[in-house]
């Protein structure tokens, strides 16, 4: 029988956590001519600091086990209108690894407390898994 000291640890418990459909986006304007449309991506109805909130208790409780978050389709938004010179345009960014691109990286700049917790997650060495949805089907692209 192996002594304690030999004796093999027990194995690393594994938590996978299943999210969708947050449909990050870019931040709609203020329009005070309509203040109820697309109320829902402005800024203060963000998920970044629900989500931040949820991979720091999860790494604060669990960060000893290894933590798996699995977006499952539609983390992003490319049908999302995109702001142009302060309002939000319905002209599309062309569909090319070029445009999704440049679109992704808007939705980034508005969202920068979601990516902050993100890379708290893959700085601790768990893993973030993205899936790609009918409204995020750009991920596909190698620039996104």
């Amino acid at each position: 029988m192996p002594s304690p000291a030999h004796a093999p640890s027990s194995p690393r418990r594994r938590h996978t956590i299943v999210l969708s459909d947050v449909h990050l986006s870019q931040a709609h304007p203020d329009d005070p001519s309509d203040p109820l449309w697309m109320r829902y991506r402005r800024a203060e109805f963000h998920p970044d600091e629900d989500f931040a909130g949820l991979v720091d208790h999860l790494l604060s409780t669990r960060g000893d086990d290894a933590l798996e978050i699995a977006w499952n389709g539609d983390v992003f938004d490319f049908d999302a209108p995109w702001v142009k010179d302060g309002t939000s345009s319905y002209e599309e960014f062309p569909l090319t690894d070029e445009g999704c691109a440049a679109h992704i990286r808007r939705i980034i700049a508005d969202h920068p407390g979601w990516f902050r917790a993100s890379a708290r997650l893959l700085l601790r060495g768990h893993r973030l898994l993205l899936l790609c949805g009918n409204h995020d089907i750009e991920l596909y692209w190698p620039g996104v």
